[in-house]
């Protein structure tokens, strides 16, 4: 509650930007939409306000009748719950925007959705229906010759294989990602290219050509400011020069990953960097340090794997609470709705037995009448 009242000018600000777009919102993708970043930034902290904080979004959209910009939040509610393992509400969420999109005829959007939606259906151990979503994308983008759109589809593709270990088909996938993108001039965008290229070629033993790429991205990614993307390839080239006997270069980098992931409090990369730092010391028998920094590592993994709990546990309890609201909104609704039947039947009842009194009444009127 404190961190809702704390982004509640903020978060009102998105609601009325969300749900009064509804002729530019057609014009853009749904990740471009004003006042979401500002979700964005909320869910990476605290998912479960970032859930409650979109819900308000999509009810506003919805009672606006703004069908673009609820698709937008049912898009971004999704990410949330991907993003914390609920793939099940998530792909329940996506699949909603998608049906929203086809609806609204925006193609471009429901592209981007798709994507999303592969992602998850990766992650939930549906590889089939995450190609058929990454596929579907791919042709939307094709349609619209959005070379951004065909880029990033092709490297979803290429991953997707990457992970089957079928690796001249996920090659050739990042590949046609990266001549789409050199074609286009997006340098950002090619850097995660370049870093999938690498991934590629060290899983195939090719430490040579993945070093040449691994630097590749590093120097993009240095140039665009790209602090995070960095940690990974810096310890990923520490794995590199690990790899090939040149354990102190390799100390070095993962050493400078590690210095990195300190200053921008990435505890996930710190610990990884730690497990390398303890790896390069063990084949360097210095057994000391080796074990130093695999426990350090153990410990991170631990903080890690108990702060994950903690924000799993604030979300289903968001949404626990939600759905018992939306299920005591529903008994209200179903007992309000007796109550009007109760009330009409009864008034029905009522005007039925007034006239049967007033024939009566007339009838025994009459027969007065004619008795006389």
């Amino acid at each position: 509650r404190e961190v809702i009242r704390r982004w509640l000018p903020l978060l009102s600000g998105c609601c009325v930007l969300l749900c009064g777009f509804t002729g530019t919102v057609k014009a853009q993708t749904a990740g471009e939409l004003p006042g979401m970043n500002a979700v964005v930034k909320l869910s990476a902290a605290y998912p479960d306000s970032a859930y409650t904080v979109l819900k308000m979004i999509i009810a506003k959209a919805r009672q606006d009748k703004n069908s673009m910009a609820e698709a937008t939040g049912l898009q971004q509610m999704g990410q949330v719950l991907h993003h914390e393992g609920n793939y099940a509400a998530a792909i329940n969420n996506l699949l909603e925007a998608k049906k929203i999109f086809q609806e609204e005829n925006q193609p471009r959007c429901l592209a981007q959705t798709l994507n999303y939606l592969g992602n998850v259906y990766y992650y939930n151990k549906q590889p089939r229906q995450a190609m058929g979503q990454f596929r579907e994308a791919l042709h939307l983008f094709r349609k619209l010759d959005d070379n951004k759109g065909i880029a990033e589809s092709y490297g979803e593709i290429g991953h997707l294989y990457e992970k089957k270990m079928v690796y001249d088909s996920a090659r050739l996938y990042q590949q046609l990602a990266m001549n789409h993108l050199v074609r286009t001039g997006d340098s950002a965008s090619l850097a995660k290219i370049y870093e999938n290229i690498a991934s590629i070629l060290e899983d195939q033993e090719r430490y040579d050509s993945s070093l040449y790429y691994y630097q590749a991205a590093l120097r993009l990614n240095e140039r665009f400011r790209n602090s995070i993307a960095q940690i990974e390839i810096v310890n990923n080239l520490g794995d590199i020069y690990r790899k090939t006997g040149r354990y102190l270069t390799g100390l070095q980098y993962s050493k400078r990953a590690m210095v990195m992931s300190q200053q921008l409090n990435e505890q996930y990369q710190l610990g990884s960097a730690c497990r390398d730092i303890g790896r390069s010391y063990g084949l360097m028998k210095q057994y000391d340090s080796a074990y130093y920094y695999t426990e350090l590592a153990r410990v991170l993994q631990k903080k890690i794997y108990e702060t994950g709990n903690t924000r799993q546990i604030a979300l289903m309890q968001v949404l626990f609470d939600t759905d018992k609201k939306n299920l005591e909104i529903a008994r209200l609704n179903a007992e309000k709705r007796v109550n009007i039947i109760i009330a009409a039947a009864s008034v029905i009842i009522l005007v039925l037995l007034l006239f049967v009194a007033v024939l009566i009444y007339l009838r025994q009127k009459l027969k007065i009448r004619t008795e006389k």
